[in-house]
């Protein structure tokens, strides 16, 4: 059975967002049991400096963040929590993070998604995630991306409520 989540030649592992954990649903923040006015970032790299690294700026930068080893516990991650922002390393263990970032759009269409690499990013990956980032790039220009992000996802969401 080849589904969107599964990768061949994988170990059997299989990731499964539910659409309702816990009575609530992740994907309304109204339903979030998280506290207002604080922005989450979902962060997914399998390189624990790097994550590490990251979560360190982001939370000097004033964010909340969870972070993920890979692509499906980012996944889980993502089931489990609102987040206004993800950030997803391209290659990841047990799913990468283009299918990660296909199935996040799927479920949350408006969710900004930064991909970040040290990698060529392929043409059909661009189509899935909202900005392309260069590993090993000035933290203040991944900070002014993300702020990007997500001003402009908090005025389409505005605009979509008829605000």
């Amino acid at each position: 059975m080849n589904s969107p989540l599964s990768r061949s030649g994988s170990t059997g592992t299989l990731c499964v967002v539910p659409s309702r954990l816990y009575g609530a649903n992740p994907f309304d923040r109204s339903q979030s049991n998280q506290p207002r006015g604080k922005t989450f970032i979902l962060s997914a790299d399998d390189e624990p400096l790097t994550l590490l690294t990251r979560q360190a700026i982001l939370e000097r930068s004033g964010y909340e963040v969870l972070s993920a080893a890979d692509g499906c516990e980012a996944l889980d991650i993502f089931a489990a929590h609102y987040v206004d922002l993800a950030i997803l390393d391209y290659q990841m263990p047990r799913l990468d993070g283009a299918t990660v970032a296909r199935e996040m759009k799927r479920l949350r269409p408006r969710l900004p998604i930064l991909m970040v690499s040290g990698l060529l990013i392929e043409d059909d990956v661009k189509e899935c995630v909202d900005s392309l980032f260069i590993k090993g790039q000035n933290p203040k220009l991944l900070l002014c991306e993300m702020e990007r992000l997500l001003a402009s996802s908090k005025f389409c969401a505005r605009a979509a409520a008829g605000f």
